[in-house]
């Protein structure tokens, strides 16, 4: 789990941490340096408020250390990939700054989770709370530990593998380390045997653990949905990727769309621009790599209830 801000600590360059109270960010040391004694008013977007430092992104000054939102990309990675400088005086480009080129990443990683439905970049001890209905199988947007889990108003315990009982997390598609649904019953009994010999402990302890209860949770499934309050599921943990973790195909993803959004101003009332070579080129969309990040990555049912 990444550490959280700590006071007259020395930190390495590139060091990732939290603030003591989440805001949505995590932050990375642009250099390294010793912090201050009393913790920094951390920005929610990529600039903050009061001293920064020209130069290393626009970040927070901590003792001295200097502060950056993460995002997975450099500003200067960004103009690498597209060849454009930082120089305002040349106006056959807009300006490309690391403030302006590191909010259009914070809003294209906001943009490819919002549109897949999916965490990519670190959320480390965040409560996900949903309402399931009673439904033995949910899709969760992402997530690497669960620390705890509440399903129909019940604290679940870990599953084993081939058991049954308690919950099971599921990886996602592409088997990237993360996983993309939840189940809360086994999936399958043949008919060699009685149901209740897929429920875990119910295989000796059946009438003691209540399995004989048709509304045991256990016992859920068939494609029937039950009723349950409201944010009846409640899952903490540690969402999305490590930093440095992050998939290829999310990293490619991230500079192509926050390429397009710092090339998209000009074009904001026509949806269009002249190209140098005077050809006509279209924002009226995303680019064809985002609309296929999209198809292959987009969190849902990853599993069936086959009970």
């Amino acid at each position: 789990m990444t550490a959280r801000w700590a006071g007259t600590t020395a930190y390495a360059i590139g060091t990732i941490i939290l603030p003591t109270v989440d805001n949505g960010r995590c932050f990375y040391a642009a250099n390294g340096g010793t912090s201050a004694g009393s913790e920094p008013i951390w920005p929610t977007r990529f600039t903050g408020s009061g001293s920064t430092a020209p130069g290393l992104y626009g970040g927070v000054l901590d003792g001295t250390v200097t502060w950056t939102p993460y995002t997975v990309i450099t500003p200067q990675g960004i103009r690498d990939m597209m060849g454009w400088d930082t120089d305002t005086s040349n106006q056959t480009q807009p300006n490309h700054t690391d403030t302006i080129l590191g909010n259009y990443l914070l809003d294209a990683i906001d943009e490819l989770e919002k549109t897949t439905r999916r965490y990519f970049v670190n959320k480390p001890g965040k409560s996900w709370q949903t309402t399931s209905y009673g439904r033995p199988i949910l899709a969760l947007p992402g997530i690497r530990t669960a620390s705890s889990v509440t399903w129909m108003g019940a604290v679940q315990m870990a599953g084993i593998v081939g058991q049954g009982s308690g919950y099971m997390l599921e990886p996602d598609a592409n088997q990237t380390g993360v996983y993309t649904s939840i189940a809360f019953r086994p999936m399958h009994v043949t008919e060699s045997g009685p149901w209740w010999l897929s429920l875990g402990g119910a295989t000796t302890n059946w009438f003691d653990t209540g399995a004989d209860n048709p509304y045991d949770p256990r016992n859920y499934g068939g494609g029937y949905t039950y009723t349950s309050t409201e944010q009846d599921t409640v899952i903490t943990g540690d969402w999305g990727y490590l930093p440095g973790a992050e998939p290829g195909g999310f990293v490619h993803a991230l500079g192509v769309l926050a390429a397009f959004m710092a090339m998209r101003p000009s074009a904001l009332l026509a949806d269009s621009v002249i190209t140098a070579q005077g050809g006509i080129l279209s924002y009226a969309s995303m680019p064809a790599e985002i609309a296929q990040f999209v198809k292959d990555w987009s969190a849902g049912q990853q599993a069936v209830s086959l009970g």
